[in-house]
């Protein structure tokens, strides 16, 4: 009796308790809820706010704003340039450059007497004429002086006509640059005038030069170049008067002398046609790959150690290739030299000593006329219409 009392009370205890464990958990669980649903609340808010914030934000005012402001450099900003017009009238110097920097035309000068339209007096300098020009008179004097040992000067785009003395005059002019210039019927009036003058490492390209009577139409000191210009109708069409010069992809007609190479200077990929000698090379010099057409003499040798090599020498009147009395071993190899009217094709006016081979003739009276001992390849006639009979690669052919 007493244990079924006793275990009545022991599970009745033990439903107590576990109702209390649940009563517990429940509490804990209705905590967590609210918790949760205050977080979710505070989120919710916070997501309202910032909304509310970020539409205030992007409304703004409704008054438009004011012009854009610019946001680019003008050309004048980045690269300030003069107009030469606007600088000081100095008689008889018309308009002196005395500064570094860029400066162009705006529109044509003209010469008057004792005038040079343009000095320029400072190293540094850019001079664009713009596509405008210097017209000369015949009391004018230049067109343009660089004045003094100036360097860096570059001259560009523009025409220069009829200044009786120089077209541009920069003998001392060191590193200076001309392109784009068609300089006409300059330097009438005093001997060695030039139409394009300037000194050493100066560069010419993309001129034309014409009409110069007492001087070269373009010349250039030691070290220069002259690329693709044209001389015609001048005393000398291109002349390198300095050493190591080059003349490249030109062409020189109806000059006195077409070309002329001072020492160790070379003539390459041109065109000497309608002159009286086409080529004249001194000491060390050479012309290489040139078409040199219908000249009195074709190329002609003045001094020791010149290279005449893979030419085309045709219709000279007196010789293709001269060697005169002053020059010495010369080196005349690979040229193609076709004569008319009993030309010579290489003719040697000295003592020899030189080096000729590897030559081809036609129709030249005689193919080599040589009056001293020289290194000659063997002289074949053959057929234009027959294989050659001889191996020798220095062989010399007519045909």
């Amino acid at each position: 009796m007493n244990r079924r009392a006793s275990t009545r009370r022991r599970a009745a205890l033990s439903r107590r308790a576990a109702l209390s464990r649940r009563a517990a958990l429940s509490r804990r669980a209705a905590i967590g809820r609210r918790a949760a649903a205050h977080v979710v609340l505070v989120l919710v808010l916070a997501a309202a706010g910032a909304g509310a914030g970020a539409r205030s934000a992007v409304a703004g005012s409704l008054e438009p704003p004011g012009a854009p402001a610019p946001t680019m450099k003008t050309i004048q900003e980045v690269a300030p340039r003069v107009t030469v017009q606007s600088l000081p009238f100095v008689p008889p110097r018309t308009y002196v450059i005395s500064q570094p920097g860029s400066y162009y035309l705006d529109d044509n000068i003209f010469g008057g007497p004792g005038i040079t339209a343009i000095s320029i007096e400072a190293s540094d300098v850019v001079l664009d004429l713009n596509g405008f020009g210097l017209f000369g008179t015949e009391d004018s004097d230049s067109g343009i002086n660089v004045i003094g040992g100036r360097s860096g000067v570059t001259i560009r785009n523009g025409t220069i006509v009829g200044w009786p003395v120089h077209g541009i005059f920069g003998p001392n002019c060191v590193g200076c640059v001309v392109s784009g210039i068609v300089a006409e019927d300059n330097g009438a009036r005093v001997l060695n005038a030039a139409a394009i003058w300037l000194g050493a490492q100066g560069v010419v390209r993309d001129a034309i030069a014409t009409g110069t009577a007492n001087g070269p139409g373009i010349e250039v000191e030691h070290n220069g170049v002259i690329e693709r210009c044209v001389a015609a109708r001048n005393a000398v069409g291109f002349r390198l008067a300095g050493d190591t010069g080059i003349v490249l992809d030109s062409v020189a007609v109806h000059n006195g002398v077409g070309i002329h190479l001072e020492a160790s200077s070379r003539a390459s990929r041109c065109v000497a046609s309608y002159n009286d000698v086409g080529v004249n090379i001194l000491a060390g010099g050479g012309a290489l790959g040139c078409q040199v057409r219908e000249n009195r003499v074709g190329i002609e040798v003045l001094e020791t150690g010149a290279d005449v090599s893979d030419n085309l020498v045709t219709m000279s009147a007196e010789t293709g290739i001269l060697l005169a009395a002053s020059s010495a071993r010369a080196r005349v190899a690979g040229n193609h030299v076709a004569c008319a009217g009993g030309a010579a094709g290489v003719a040697d006016e000295g003592s020899g000593g030189h080096f000729i081979a590897a030559n081809s003739f036609t129709a030249c009276t005689p193919s080599l006329l040589l009056s001293g001992a020289s290194a000659v390849g063997e002289l074949i006639a053959v057929s234009a219409t027959e294989p050659l009979s001889s191996a020798n690669p220095l062989a010399n052919v007519e045909f």
